[in-house]
């Protein structure tokens, strides 16, 4: 297996050597007045950026996640052209700009970073860089939270589904306009349901608290960021010495797997099958099928421990910048467990 896995790293090495060999070459035929590069970052602009507020800094960061998403696309198509003829040079020239343009923005997030306190500690994590760095501060307005359980339900990993209009507005023509019945329902706080509801000055009514009820729960962009991009960096860099997520990742996922073996995720295995339509023919209605838990699953979870952990860590050290006192973790005060590794240990 180790050696048809070291076989598999140098084929692909080959193949991006070759595929740098031909781009280059395509681009060497375009004079270059024609196909010109980005235009880079000034010290001044460079300068602004670092002024800007989290708002702003939030569009950055949306901006460049969005221009990734581009170039990767783009990038795709372009291997699929090269396996079948010599690269477009146009192609080739696109996604150099857009290379070069996250490079640049990146720089930019870099020097805003070095400066926020809470974004430069953030950094200063291994799988953590300048871009989520910054995108977790402008996401995450530290002085509105009281603890970390509400930055986990804003990054929707507090397990809160997003409830349908129709689901809402059904519960609303029989029960009418019960804030109370409906948070107590759909798990949700009665007072953001009321502040949403009658915004704007609004009276309370069956219809507005149906909107309430059927708001998504989380931020979407701060959900993508922490429960897939930060986590996945974690994951990455599992396999250093120096990363304290990482390690904490590979952990909790050999218990997880360890459980998962002697029947421990049944319960959770039957409830899937039940609630989700699953292919017979997939690999992942074998594992549920048999009480057990597919391995994307349980890389999943694993995820999903650390980066909620690492949460936990940023609150902690975003109460201490701001001189805030600490409340007791909930999985202290509530939960009773001794285990709990607090944020300074990770720095």
């Amino acid at each position: 297996m180790k050696k048809t896995t070291q076989e598999t790293v140098a084929a692909r090495a080959e193949r991006k050597r070759i595929s740098k060999i031909r781009r280059e070459n395509a681009l060497k035929a375009i004079p270059p007045d024609i196909l010109p590069a980005v235009t880079r970052l000034t010290k001044d602009l460079v300068a602004a950026t670092v002024g800007s507020d989290l708002r702003q800094i939030g569009y950055i960061v949306d901006a460049y996640y969005m221009t990734q998403e581009h170039r990767i696309a783009l990038d795709s198509q372009l291997r699929e052209a090269e396996e079948a003829q010599e690269p477009s040079a146009l192609l080739v020239w696109m996604v150099r700009q857009l290379e070069t343009l996250e490079a640049q923005v990146k720089r930019a997030l870099d020097a805003w970073s070095d400066v926020d306190p809470l974004a430069s500690w953030a950094k200063s994590i291994v799988g953590i860089g300048p871009v989520i760095s910054s995108g977790l501060r402008a996401h995450i307005d530290i002085s509105r939270v009281n603890s970390a359980g509400q930055i986990w339900s804003l990054a929707g990993l507090s397990g809160k589904r997003w409830v349908s209009r129709e689901e809402a507005d059904a519960w609303v023509r029989e029960h009418g306009a019960d804030l109370e019945g409906a948070a107590a329902h759909f798990d949700r706080s009665a007072e953001s349901l009321l502040r949403f509801a009658t915004g704007e000055g609004q009276k309370l009514s069956p219809k507005r608290l149906a909107a309430a009820v059927a708001r998504r729960p989380y931020n979407a962009e701060l959900k993508k960021l922490c429960a897939f991009k930060l986590g996945e960096s974690f994951v990455k860099v599992s396999g250093r010495d120096d990363s304290f997520y990482g390690k904490l990742y590979k952990k909790r996922k050999a218990e997880y797997i360890e459980r998962n073996a002697a029947g421990g995720f049944a319960e959770n295995a039957a409830e899937k099958l039940r609630k989700v339509r699953i292919g017979k023919d997939t690999e992942a209605y074998g594992y549920y099928s048999k009480g057990q838990l597919p391995p994307a699953h349980i890389h999943a979870m694993a995820r999903r421990y650390v980066v909620k952990m690492f949460l936990s860590h940023y609150f902690e050290k975003g109460m201490e910048l701001e001189g805030r006192p600490l409340p007791q973790p909930y999985v202290i005060a509530v939960l009773g467990h001794k285990d709990y590794v607090p944020y300074t240990a990770a720095s």
